[in-house]
């Protein structure tokens, strides 16, 4: 299983079940993000330095972004290894306060 395998299964089976702006949201991410990275690499032989030069590398430009890339990036794989798509991956190896910098209290917009 690649990267890219794993986020279309849970963009097939579980993102749809989300509220609209999620999925807005997740499908985004993907898109710009994680589909066409790791081309062709099973995704539990990447390994922890390569998966934080590449957070690193989209921290430069938006550490905000790498942050919550990340989040959603452990949302998917560890959805895999929930329906035993893939079994690990050196990805929990790493803390999310590592990666880029969390969005400042009350800087989101809430949405009713």
């Amino acid at each position: 299983m690649t990267l890219g395998d794993c986020v279309a299964y849970w963009m097939k089976h579980y993102v749809p079940q989300l509220k609209v702006g999620t999925q807005t949201l997740y499908r985004s991410f993907a898109k710009n993000y994680l589909i066409g990275a790791f081309p062709g690499r099973n995704v539990e032989t990447i390994h922890t330095r390569e998966w934080m030069e590449w957070l690193d590398t989209i921290c430069l430009d938006s550490p905000k972004t790498a942050n919550s890339l990340f989040t959603k990036l452990r949302a998917c794989l560890n959805f895999c290894k929930s329906k035993f798509i893939i079994e690990k991956t050196d990805l929990d190896r790493i803390k999310r306060q590592h990666v880029g910098k969390a969005p400042e209290v009350g800087t989101r917009v809430p949405t009713f």
